[in-house]
């Protein structure tokens, strides 16, 4: 058998330690927290029901991609130009157009929790057990586990995000 002395084993181990603060130190990321704490946020106002501060935290452009959009299909499909009417409160189709284009979001994220609420049951009642990052420059995709506890038992949900970092600011993107 083989006897290694106490002190090169100290040593040794010492080594280790030194070498794991090292490396995880250099392959620390710091816009990490950043990035969790822009999706929290955006989460939090979503179980709050803060939708205008919510749709601040989306990427503008995409806001203005998605305001097009709905746009668009008030022009084509009566339903959907009437329910968009009644929520932002406009009473000649025409007037949609002046409409900022973070209501539109309010109007769809309001429209989606409507349709499909067992999303808004994830969002409102799950707990998120678990957030991973991988970032690129001023882009990052964000993955959330969700845990839901219903009367079968617990379901696990996952969410993905891919977030953009604009004058340090990151913002979600649709």
């Amino acid at each position: 058998m083989l006897s290694i002395p106490k002190r090169v084993l100290l040593a040794l181990v010492a080594v280790l330690a030194v070498v794991s603060m090292l490396l995880s130190w250099a392959i620390r990321d710091p816009a990490r927290e950043d990035i969790r704490a822009a999706f929290f946020g955006y989460v939090g106002d979503l179980r709050q029901g803060l939708k205008a501060s919510a749709s601040k935290r989306v990427f503008p452009d995409d806001l203005a991609g998605l305001t097009s959009s709905a746009l668009d299909r008030a022009g084509s499909e009566p339903l959907f130009r009437q329910q968009a009417m009644g929520f932002l409160e406009v009473l000649d189709a025409a007037d949609l157009t002046a409409v900022p284009k973070e209501r539109f979001f309010e109007f769809l994220l309001a429209r989606t929790m409507d349709m499909h609420p067992q999303v808004r049951d994830v969002l409102s009642e799950g707990k998120i057990v678990g957030t991973g990052v991988h970032r690129t420059g001023d882009e990052a995709d964000l993955t959330a586990s969700f845990a839901l506890d219903v009367p079968e038992g617990r379901r696990h949900f996952t969410m993905r995000l891919h977030l953009t970092r604009v004058d340090d600011v990151w913002f979600l993107r649709l």
